[in-house]
């Protein structure tokens, strides 16, 4: 085998290896959108002397968060 094929050869390995490790890293914005996940849930609060329920549910396979709010919201 030639020392050029063995060099590429060598360097695909390593190429390979570096997209497998980021690959198991997670995104920035995954990550950013796991922190909003986890809001999910019923929350109280008092806005302008007023009390207000926001709802955050979890959406499409996961995938979206959605937020509902009003004052004295009840499900």
């Amino acid at each position: 085998m030639s020392r050029s094929l063995r060099f590429l050869i060598v360097g695909m390995m390593a190429w390979a290896t570096i997209g497998e490790a980021r690959a198991a890293e997670p995104s920035k914005a995954a990550a950013a959108f796991e922190r909003l996940a986890s809001l999910a849930g019923q929350w109280k609060g008092v806005q302008d002397g007023k009390e207000i329920q926001v709802t955050y549910t979890l959406t499409a396979n996961g995938s979206a968060l959605m937020e509902e709010f009003g004052p004295g919201m009840v499900r």
